[in-house]
């Protein structure tokens, strides 16, 4: 069996005069994964980030951390926020300090850790972010993608093992969303367990290890994303699209031009081999 490191047991929430958002959650996040969560608009994707990170307590069901109930005393939720990082869609909702140096300082201080080590883990962040030339930099004079930086900075120098991001290449140019995509695969390959919530089909099938489908605030499908983003039928209940990636690559199987049996491209640079191979 997996290592599981976070777990949503039948978790339903409903706000407070409003619609149902989550409806008996289900869902077990192995321990090192990248997993992407995909919905629609309402599909309960920000509901269940934010019951991941305890922001949110669910009227029914629980969130097991490293296979024990999490606490939602003072404690337990600093206990619970050391393991897990959450970076809002939106960086204004996550900075508010003077400058960059000390919004990344917030954190680790937050935590009672001496200073020399917060030091360290603020200049660790501001490096893997690529942001240390604007540690003085007032956060309100920053770009919009310098803002994304700080705010994951801010997270990343919590050390958390598990880091959630809701729509982290939402406002982003291509530019700035592939160097996202880098600064994640550099954290995954230092051990840290994935969490993202997107609308962007393709960089969900390109990036997951696993994806998850919300409909309606239940889980729809869950798997390895070239069984879940084939799925038709769920696709069009879900209100999402196939992958171009994928929908090509499923056309040269149904041509013949991918044996069966062969792994489907994830990426455009694995199509374009594939069609250069053909040629």
């Amino acid at each position: 069996m997996a290592d599981v490191i976070l777990e949503a047991r039948g978790v339903a929430y409903r706000y407070p005069g409003g619609a149902q958002a989550l409806r008996g959650i289900d869902l077990a996040v192995p321990r090192g994964i990248r997993l992407a969560v995909l919905g629609a608009n309402g599909a309960g994707k920000s509901t269940l980030l934010l019951h991941l990170n305890g922001t949110l307590r669910p009227e029914r069901g629980a969130i097991i951390l490293d296979g024990q109930p999490v606490e939602y005393s003072r404690r337990g939720l600093l206990r619970w926020r050391r393991q897990v990082g959450l970076v809002f869609q939106d960086p204004d909702d996550q900075l508010f300090s003077a400058t960059v140096y000390q919004d990344v300082s917030f954190g680790p201080l937050n935590l009672g850790l001496p200073e020399p080590e917060v030091r360290e883990r603020v200049e660790e962040a501001l490096q893997a972010l690529e942001i240390a030339h604007l540690r003085d930099r007032p956060t309100h004079l920053l770009s919009f993608g310098q803002k994304k930086r700080a705010a994951i900075a801010g997270i990343v120098a919590m050390r958390p093992g598990v880091l959630i991001l809701d729509e982290p290449a939402a406002g982003l140019d291509p530019d700035g969303a592939e160097q996202l995509l880098a600064l994640l695969e550099r954290l995954h390959r230092a051990g840290t367990t994935l969490i993202v919530a997107t609308h962007d089909m393709d960089l969900a099938y390109g990036w997951a290890d696993e994806v998850v489908v919300l409909h309606e605030g239940a889980v729809l499908r869950h798997g390895r994303p070239e069984v879940v983003l084939r799925d038709g039928a769920a696709l069009i209940c879900a209100r999402l699209r196939m992958p171009w990636v994928l929908e090509i690559g499923v056309r040269l199987l149904e041509m013949g031009w991918i044996a069966d049996g062969f792994r489907l491209p994830r990426k455009r640079s694995e199509l374009l081999a594939c069609l250069s191979n053909r040629g």
